[in-house]
């Protein structure tokens, strides 16, 4: 995950003009920072998209092959039940 870029010099600089004690701005610019470096960004996201894309789409073809590979079994086992009879003679 791309770490955000978060500017604790700004963030300092504002709290203490309006007021903020500066233990408490230093606490306040300290878990400020630990939250923004757990944030996603939209780099992130567009990368975690394209992944569950890529799965999906093998998901969506072994699908496929897999109906498919039914319909023929069924197919077969139906050509056998009814025309070998009638091939043989045996009706």
């Amino acid at each position: 995950m791309t770490a955000t870029v978060f500017d604790t010099h700004a963030a300092t600089k504002t709290l203490k003009k309006s007021g903020v004690p500066d233990k408490q701005v230093d606490a306040q610019v300290e878990v400020l920072t630990a939250m923004t470096n757990e944030l996603a960004t939209k780099q992130d996201l567009m990368h975690l998209e394209q992944r569950i894309v890529g799965k999906l789409s093998v998901k969506m073809w072994q699908m496929q092959l897999g109906t498919a590979v039914t319909v023929v079994t069924a197919l077969f086992g139906l050509f056998r039940f009814f025309m070998v009879p009638l091939i043989q003679g045996n009706v």
